[in-house]
Order: C-alpha cells, then structure tokens, then sequence
C-alpha cells in the first residue's frame, strides 16, 4: 500500500512541477495564474508544491490559464523509443491522470496539439464537472462501454455503449455515469 501511496505523491509533485515549469516559461506569477483561474494565490502554490492535487476541473481551468489542453498535464509513464516519438503511442506508456472516480489516459503522442485523443474511464457516479472553454473549438466522443449522462448547453442527452456525440467547446458542458458499473469513453478534443 505504501507503494501506490507513494506513486500518487510522486505524481502530485510532478503535476505541481510541470504546472509551476509551464507557468514560469510563459511568464505568469503565481498571482496572474490565481486570478485566471478564480482561485487564490496559496491554493495555485500548494498545488505547484504537491501539497495539494488539483481536481479535474481546477487542471482543465489552470490548462486554459496557462495556453494549453489539459492532456499536457498527464504524466508520462517511461520515454518511448525514438522512432515511435510523436507517433506511436503503446498501450503501456501512455500518460494518465486520476481523481474523483475517473481515469483518463492520453491516446495521443503529443498533447497541446491540435487534436488530442483520450480515453477515460468513469466509475458509478463519477462526473466530468461542468466546463465551459475559453477557446473555440471541438469535443467529439464514442461510449465504448457503460453509460452516460451528458449534459450540453443545458440540454440533458442519454448515451449508451457505441453511442457518440459532437459539440462546441465554447458550450457548458458535464457529463456523469449514472450506471451500476464502469462507463469507458473515447473523445477528442480540437482547437478552432
């Protein structure tokens, strides 16, 4: 047990790091990334020093904050060989990130690109909070399995396995697995 707990502080002090690294390079303070996100100052630093994990929609709003998509956030698991770089992406090495009952894993060589494709699984009562682009572009996806309850510019939609759908960023949107069991979900997500 105490190995998976030290897995997830080490990926919470990488999270941190690779947010404060970001941040640092694109010259924003603490400060200026804290007011983007509508969150204080002491939360942002516990975050960049592990202190603290941020949830899904706190690392989708300090992703719009910093310029990039949240994919850029998920860790990578070991370096893959130089020919499959920007690739190739095997099912082994992909970069992953958990909280709040949902996994989601970069299918996608490169993120902060023009497409990123992920995969996330969601277990029973897991939800993608309500979320609402800063940029225009695309979200596209196919239920692999399970169920889901997605909710897109107010109107509430009911999707099952080999169900999939497409909207605007730039509309509120969450969605939810209202099922007894894990829901696994296929998207893609692309600038304007």
């Amino acid at each position: 047990m105490s190995d998976v707990r030290e897995g997830a502080n080490h990926q919470l002090d990488q999270v941190g790091e690779e947010i404060r690294r970001l941040r640092r390079s694109r010259g924003i303070s603490i400060a200026e990334l804290a007011q983007r996100i509508d969150r204080s100052v002491g939360f942002v630093s516990q975050i960049e020093r592990g202190r603290s994990r941020p949830s899904l929609k706190d690392l989708y709003a300090i992703s719009v904050g910093l310029g990039v998509q949240i994919g850029w956030f998920l860790l990578d698991q070991a370096l893959p060989p130089e020919r499959e770089r920007g690739v190739i992406v095997r099912a082994h090495n992909r970069r992953k990130y958990e909280q709040g009952g949902i996994a989601t894993e970069a299918l996608s060589p490169y993120l902060g690109e023009d497409l990123e494709l992920m995969m996330s699984t969601l277990q029973p009562g897991a939800r993608f909070e309500e979320r609402v682009a800063m940029h225009k572009g695309r979200e596209a996806g196919f239920v692999l399995k399970g169920s889901l309850e997605m909710w897109i510019d107010g109107e509430c939609f009911e999707l099952k396995e080999g169900d999939s759908y497409t909207f605007l960023t730039s509309k509120p949107h969450w969605s939810r697995n209202t099922g007894d069991s894990e829901t696994v979900l296929v998207w893609v997500v692309t600038p304007a």
